[in-house]
């Protein structure tokens, strides 16, 4: 695979408050997923795409969680929260590495026991200082800028959150080949955010392991077939089956 250049990426994500202006530009590298591969993709044999599914089992998975807006539901076992998370992604064909990373105020958000629990099966907790307004907002987008650096696509980011403020960096995120998927609490689904998501899960039914059954919002971002993310089948929400 071709080196891919996120050097504006990153400086979106350096930006100023407030963290997604308006004004923002951000020049996207040529995909090489896009235009005349993803029209010969189509025409690949089913042996192709099996190879490709494959490969797929390879991608890693960076989850996400901004705590303060999406916590653990009263009555759930924390110490099944990263079980939980792990099943969604594998009983979706997602089979690659996974790593968790929860953001929130040790002091505040996140109880002791709860920290317990959480780090020992394997989730890695952040804390974010009570500095202001948004502080967890612009820790997480600090720690993203590193993120890409070190990460380049095809890679899966996962976001547990309700913040409609990162609506614009997941679609930047998107159109830099990463593939999004998103968590949010029941009947807060917050439009700007699933249209750049390709899966998404409501969290508390999540959470509970209720249901793991995703609603469908895009394709894979390199296209319907013979994609590094799998081919997931079933219409988008929306279309007619």
């Amino acid at each position: 695979m071709q080196s891919l250049t996120l050097a504006p990426l990153r400086s979106l994500l350096t930006a100023s408050s407030p963290l997604l202006s308006a004004g923002l530009r951000l020049l996207f590298f040529r995909s090489p997923f896009s235009s005349s591969s993803s029209s010969s993709s189509s025409h690949r044999s089913e042996s192709q795409q099996n190879s490709c599914d494959e490969e797929s089992k390879s991608i890693r998975t960076s989850v996400w969680w901004d705590y303060e807006n999406c916590s653990i539901p009263d009555g759930v076992n924390a110490y099944r929260i990263s079980n939980r998370i792990l099943s969604v992604l594998r009983s979706n064909g997602i089979r690659g590495p996974v790593s968790i990373n929860a953001f929130g105020n040790m002091c505040q958000d996140i109880p002791h026991a709860t920290r317990e629990a959480l780090i020992s099966t394997g989730i890695c907790i952040i804390h974010v200082p009570d500095s202001g307004e948004n502080s967890a907002n612009k820790l997480l987008m600090a720690e993203l800028r590193n993120w890409t650096t070190h990460n380049l696509p095809p890679t899966n980011f996962f976001l547990i959150s309700n913040d409609s403020v990162f609506s614009t960096i997941l679609h930047r995120l998107r159109m830099n080949n990463y593939n999004v998927l998103l968590s949010c609490s029941d009947n807060q689904v917050k439009a700007s955010l699933y249209s750049a998501s390709t899966l998404m899960w409501p969290w508390i039914s999540l959470a509970k392991g209720e249901d793991f059954t995703p609603l469908k919002f895009n394709h894979p971002p390199d296209g319907m077939y013979g994609s590094w993310y799998g081919h997931h089948k079933g219409p988008l929400v929306g279309e007619k089956v």
